[in-house]
This record gives C-alpha cells, structure tokens and sequence, in this order.
C-alpha cells in the first residue's frame, strides 16, 4: 500500500465529522515491530480518501469486511478492514487496534464489492460509505443477533379486562389469538408500536425470537395476468442467473405491482430472496400491503422512519436469512440479503432515489451495480421513466417490458388544459374547475386537487411598505401556514410567531400572496360544505400511519375532495377518483433547473394517472396561462412519448444529462468573500491537476438558493462528453481538496451525477 494514501492514525483533522465517544477503558496501544505482527488497512468514517494502518491485534483472525475497534487521537472509532499487509510506511509510528469486532466479514462479498464501487465512482471515502450502508446501531461497535424471527405474543394470564385504551385492547385481542409478526400487525393494526410498549411495560405482552415463521393464509393467488403482463413475467424469469436489466413501461393502472408479485414469487419459490425498493415508504401504502398479503415469506421494512433499533433488527434479519424479502426505500439498497435473486425498483423516475446530503449515492444506480455484481434481473418500473433509463433502453443497455393498456375495464383519462388569462381565480381555482368538481361530486365521484405548495401562501407583504418577511438565515420568503399561526421557512425549518402588523413599518395592511395547498383546503370547504375534504401534504401525514388513515378515509367510495401535493401522485391506487384538477402548472415551466420540464411531465401524467382507474372514466383539467406550451400540449396526449421526445431534442440540443456527464462542487461559509476565494482556488486547482483535460468548469455561480440557514452558497459545474475522463480529472483533484485547509470555515461536497444544478 502506498505512503500517499493514508495518514498518520494519531493525527486528528479538523475537517473529520464529530463521532461518538467509547465510555469504556481500553488499554492505550503500544507499538509493535512490523515482523510480529499482520498490518491492517482501516476504512474510518472521515471525508479523507485514503485508509489507515494499525497493527492487528492479538486476538481473533482478521478478515477483508469485519469491523475493528481502533484509537483515532484522543478518541476511539470503529471502522472495516478493508485490506491486510504484512508492512507499513508506518511502522515507527503504528498503533494496534483495540479489538476486531465480528468473528466473520459483516456484509457479503457482492456488497462489499458494490461499496467500494460506490466509494470510487461517487468519491467518497470507503469509510463514509459503509457508515451510510451500515444502521446507526451497528457503527458502534454493537454485536449482530443470532438468526431468528420477532414475534409479539401475549403473556400467560394476560386478560382484556385491565385494559381501558381502544389501541391497547384492539392488540391484546389480536395476540390473544396467537403470536403475531410486526407484518402482519402492520396490515391488521398500524399503529400497533405504540400500544405494544404500553402492553409490555404493564406485563401483558413480550416480544420473542421464532426460529422461522410462515404467515399463515398467504399465497399469491391474483387477478389473471393480461397478455403484456404475462410476457413480462416470463421474460424476467427467463433473465435468470444472468444480468438482466428490464425497463418495464408502463402507463398508470396498468398492473406493475401484479408483474413485480408474479416475478418476485417464483424467485421466492427457488429458494432465493429479493429486494423490493420504491421512492417513499410512506406514500406507497398499496404496494406494503399488496406483498405483505400475497406472499407468503418473512418480510422486513427498511426506511427512515423507523427506529434506529427495529432499522438494525430488519438489517440484521435480512443479513441472517431470516427475511426473505425486503422492502424499503433508497437506504435498503445496502439490505445484505444472501442469495440475492431479484431486484425491483418501483418509479425508478422518482427523485427521492437520490440522496441529496453525505455520502451523495443514487439508489438506481447502485441497485444495478448490484444486480450486474450477482448476475441477476433487476426491473426498474415506471409510467414516466428518467431520461437516463430511456436512453440506456434506447441503446438496448436495458431490455424493455411495455405495459401499454390499463389493467381489467379501466381507461386512460381524457385530458384538457384549462385557459386560465384574464380569469377571476377563487384562491386559485378556475371557475370551469369548480364546475367540474361539482359535477364530479354531484354524479357520485371523487376529485382530487393537486396544488403542489404546502402552507396558505407563499409570502406575507405589507402593503403600506411593501416589506416582504423573509428568513433571516435563508434567501428566501418566509411561507404563511395561517392555521398554526406562523410563518416558516421552508428551507431551514425556521418558525416565527404570525404577528397581525409589518415588521418593518408598524401597518396592519397585510396581504398574503400565493396559493398553498392550506389555502385551497378551505376555499374548497366553503365552496362544498357538504362534502368531505382531506388535505395531503407534509403537514397533515408526517407521522406514522397518518398517509394510510387518510387514503383508507377514501375506501368507502363516498364522493369527497383529496386536495394535496406531489405526495398524491405517487403510486397509490384510487379507484374512485373521477377527476384530478391540478393548479399552478405553470410554475414548473420556466424553473432554471434542467430538470425542472422533466419532473413536471412526470408529475403531470403520474397524477393523471390517478383518475379513472375503476369502470368509472376519468378526467384532469390542467390550469394554465399557456395553453400552447410545447410540453403542455405533449402532455396532454397522454402518452409519454411525445414528452420525452421533446425533452430529449432540448438535452441533445444543449449537451446536458443525459447526453453528457456533470459533477457539482458545492461550498458554503458564513462569509460570501472567503466563500468566493476558496471555489477560486479549487478552479485554479482543478486546472493545475488537469491542464490539458477537455473536461469543462464553470463557476464559481451561486446555488439555486444563495443563502441557507445563515451560510453562503456557490459551486463549480463539471461538465463532459465521457464519463470516464470527468472521473479521471476528479480523482486527484478531490483528495487534494480534502487533504488541504479551508479557511474561513468552508464546507464543501462533491456530487457525481447531480439530480439539479441548485
């Protein structure tokens, strides 16, 4: 191993992450003649790209991705052995580490293999990366279970009658039944977490370890597959022990979910496992139920929003082989599943695959990597596919599965845009729009309103003065939520008091200006008082259960309002829904992103999609002051195609993703000069690394929003026609700026593969 690609283990950087302290006394190491002993090369959780050699210690045979306890200056850490050598450049100085931690390598090779991909392609340092693949439980240094299932029973002599709660009654009724798994209580009684604590404090009800469960009653049994879902079946079951990546396109309602069960099950049924990923686990309620119910396997759940206890159990469960499917968001791409058979990636289109803060991976991408490591299927799903998935099916890198019609009697929407110049909006409703609701309401449907910005409105503004309330700490206005009485940033999270006069000159002549989706709810209620309206946004299903008790609101087929935002368009499964209205289109034509046309394309026929989805037909009405944009008009043929046509022409045209490859070096500091400075020199650096690269720079620009929770932000653009010469420029000149000093407390961040250029 080379001198240049660590440092010394004793010297702590300024630039490395605060990490947690071990509380108990481990002897302080000694040096070792490097003739007694084996070198170990460690990769520790710090932005430096390089590893760190420690003599082994005494005990235990250490391996290539076992975890080993090391002294890291006054501190100690954990990290992975990432190589073995019988010498060091070091050796007058080396330390021995503390103790190895597993008796056997923590993650399988194919993972391993895939994260030091990730660590080379994305340039992050190895450590970073298996710090973000592992669960927080586990960075610690905490022991791995033994192979088992968790379920919850009641306690002998357990009785309902102690009970008062409803939740803790329901619960204690189910286990008196007989043990039950955490996936079936997710299906019978979501919020079953909470009143499980309540039952075992009280002495009700325990968790325990089965060595293996079957859930019984569950088979797949299913609607009959239609002939394009049955060639799909059948291709990706013929792709079998070979990477075989499969696009399967097809429009909304057309049955995916039933493609990704039928497939799933016959690699269940040799034996192997598989790996279900899908954007945003809480907006995805159908797809949880639909695979807990009709397979008949052990399941696990990896997503953000469970504990970071029940995270490392699933992880653990699926590294044992005690799960044999998982399904998660981005994050469970790292589930170490074994035997590994299968890969689906539900809306592989979506945005949330992308990790936009740390180890900057995207989730798509790595699951490739994965499959194309076991020699597997992987089938990357989606109505309105990315441009980079439809390139690569374009150059027949990825076999394509067309779903072209909607499953049993179901149709497509007709679809108008709605000429809104010179109209009277009522908070953002056209009069044709109200019209249409009523109509919709009165003959029995649903209608769902999609208003893509959460609050009342966008800004507050004095009109005496014209004083706008902005964020103190972020370049932008402060957004009115009128029913908590405050105004809060939507970048930082900032929340101030809603005080009745302006701030900058006493008046009480205020007006707020936009339309939130708050706002609309209660025009919509003083417009048709007798209906029901349910508001959808992060505010109203931000905790657990809350995205499934409102859409479960929707099952009894009443006529109602389902008003929300982009939240609404993904993947669920709204049979009654007979007319979507979508508000303020027009924000997304003209946004500076180079993404801002595809993500609303997509936004715009993915909500379409949620109308007319049983025998009833369906309806959208999109409002805006341009009727005859170009995308617009694409969009509503219906048809994908037409769209990606022109957003490809636009991308060719202007050399952008995915017809070149870009990078992103983002900064920030609290001072725009020592902000301004440090991304000169990093330029000039680049240049000095690279003088005769073709790969182009541009900046330093500032960030789509200048200024963040009171720092400055600016970056550098990375721009070239080959992948593989962005990468060679980037290598040196990334260790270099990780390795050197930032003055004036700058922060910076690398991004490969950047989703916006904001």
């Amino acid at each position: 191993m080379n001198a240049d690609r660590r440092s010394r283990p004793g010297v702590r950087s300024a630039a490395l992450p605060v990490t947690q302290q071990v509380t108990q006394q481990v002897a302080q190491p000694v040096a070792q003649p490097v003739t007694e002993k084996l070198v170990l090369q460690v990769a520790l959780p710090t932005p430096l790209t390089r590893l760190f050699d420690y003599y082994a210690p005494l005990e235990g045979v250490p391996k290539i991705g076992m975890r080993v306890r090391v002294p890291f200056g006054p501190r100690q850490m954990v990290g992975f052995i990432a190589g073995i050598s019988s010498s060091s450049g070091f050796a007058s100085t080396l330390k021995t580490a503390y103790k190895l931690i597993d008796a056997q390598p923590l993650l399988p090779p194919e993972l391993w293999d895939t994260l030091n991909f990730a660590s080379r392609y994305y340039h992050h340092s190895l450590g970073e990366v298996l710090n973000a693949a592992v669960p927080t439980a586990l960075r610690d240094g905490t022991a791995t279970k033994a192979r088992g299932v968790p379920m919850l029973r009641a306690k002998t002599g357990a009785e309902m009658a102690v009970l008062r709660g409803p939740a803790q009654r329901a619960l204690l009724a189910l286990l008196l039944s007989g043990e039950r798994s955490d996936s079936e209580l997710n299906l019978a009684l979501p919020s079953w977490r909470a009143a499980f604590a309540a039952l075992k404090r009280k002495g009700l009800a325990e968790l325990w370890i089965a060595e293996s469960f079957i859930p019984p009653g569950l088979k797949l049994a299913g609607p009959q597959l239609n002939a394009e879902q049955a060639d799909a079946v059948s291709a990706i079951a013929a792709g079998s022990g070979a990477f075989s990546p499969f696009l399967l396109d097809g429009v909304t309602g057309s049955g995916k979910t039933e493609v990704y069960l039928q497939a799933a099950a016959a690699v269940l049924a040799r034996g192997e496992t598989v790996l279900v990923l899908v954007p945003e686990i809480g907006l995805t309620p159908q797809t949880l139920k639909r695979f807990a119910q009709r397979l008949a396997v052990p399941q696990v759940v990896l997503h953000s929003q469970l504990s970071e206890t029940e995270r490392a159990y699933g992880w653990q469960q699926a590294r044992s082989g005690a799960a044999r499917l998982v399904l998660g968001t981005r994050s469970a791409v790292f589930a170490p599943l074994p035997n590994l058979g299968l890969i689906v990636l539900d809306e592989e289109h979506d945005g949330s695959y992308k990790q936009f803060d740390g180890f900057r991976y995207h989730a798509r991408d790595l699951a490739l990597k994965r499959a194309h490591s076991l020699k597997i299927p992987i089938v990357l799903g989606s109505a309105t596919p990315s441009l980079e998935t439809l390139k690569a099916a374009q150059e027949l890198r990825i076999s394509t599965l067309y779903l072209r019609n909607r499953a049993a009697a179901s149709r497509m929407p007709e679809q108008f845009v709605l000429d809104i110049r010179g109209q009277t909006l009522d908070e953002g409703l056209a009069t044709a729009s109200v019209h249409a609701i009523r109509q919709c309401l009165m003959s029995g449907g649903q209608a769902l309103v999609l208003r893509n910005r959460r609050g009342f409105a966008a800004q507050l503004e004095c009109i005496t003065c014209g004083h706008v309330e902005h964020c103190p700490h972020c370049d932008r206005p402060m957004t009115l939520h009128r029913a908590a009485g405050a105004l809060r940033c939507h970048y930082c999270d900032l929340r101030q008091p809603l005080r009745m006069d302006c701030s900058a000159c006493g008046s009480t002549e205020l007006t707020a200006l936009g339309v939130g989706t708050e706002r609309v709810e209660l025009a919509l209620a003083r417009l048709f008082p007798e209906w029901p309206i349910l508001r959808v946004d992060r505010d109203t299903v931000s905790t657990k259960g809350a995205m499934e008790a409102k859409l479960k609101q929707l099952e009894s087929g009443a006529p109602c309002i389902l008003i929300g935002t982009q939240m609404l368009a993904k993947g669920h499964d709204l049979p009654d829904i007979a007319l979507v209205v979508v508000l303020g289109a027009d924000d997304g034509l003209h946004a500076q992103d180079f993404r801002a046309g595809e993500r609303l394309a997509q936004l715009l026929l993915q909500v379409s999609g949620r109308a007319g989805r049983a025998s009833r037909p369906g309806k959208v009405l999109i409002q805006t002051h341009e009727p005859e944009h170009p995308l617009l008009q694409a969009v509503i043929t219906g048809q994908y195609a037409p769209v990606t046509e022109l957003l490809m022409a636009e991308r060719r045209a202007t050399e952008l993703p995915p017809f070149a490859f870009a990078a992103l070096l983002r900064a920030d500091a609290i001072k725009k000069e020592a902000l301004e400075a440090y991304l000169q020199s990093a330029r000039q650096q680049f240049h000095d690394f690279n003088p005769d690269t073709s790969v182009q720079i541009y900046g330093p620009m500032p960030a789509g929003l200048a200024k963040r929770a009171g720092r400055y932000r600016a970056q550098l653009v990375l721009m070239s026609n080959r992948r593989a010469e962005l990468h060679q420029a980037i290598s040196p000149w990334i260790a270099a700026l990780h390795a050197g000093k930032k003055p004036g407390n700058v922060h910076f961040s690398l991004d490969i593969d950047p989703y916006e250029f904001g």
